[in-house]
């Protein structure tokens, strides 16, 4: 699963949602937690600050959810893909995924790999 925590929403609502995405994560068997901050994708409007990062990723340690962080999309998605193998689900988290949407398909292409943006069921 890749998500991106929240630009501009504060360190608790950061904290928060860390929190109840490793409750939430808990009832399925993730394999692997990639984060991002979309620092490549985000404007200011959306930049997440330090503090906020930091709130995010203590959620998921006080939780005791592993997980890889990347401060840009691009090198999440790529990270996620390269785990992943053929069949295998790639969640993508709904904040902002459009981007990553974009860049699944554009790595499976190079791959040679056809998928349809049909293929790609994501809530965005």
């Amino acid at each position: 699963m890749v998500n991106a925590s929240r630009g501009n929403r504060g360190e608790q609502i950061n904290y928060e949602t860390g929190l109840v995405l490793a409750e939430s994560l808990r009832r399925f068997s993730v394999q692997r937690l990639i984060i991002t901050a979309s620092r490549d994708c985000t404007g200011s409007k959306d930049a997440v600050s330090l503090a906020e990062e930091w709130a995010f990723l203590r959620a998921l340690r006080e939780s005791k959810m592993d997980c890889v962080f990347y401060p840009d999309l691009a090198i999440a998605i790529r990270d996620a893909l390269e785990y992943t193998g053929a069949g295998d689900p790639l969640l993508l988290g709904a904040q902002g995924m459009d981007a990553g949407a974009e860049m699944v398909m554009t790595y499976l292409s190079a791959q040679g790999t056809s998928h349809s943006r049909r293929d790609l069921q994501y809530s965005g």
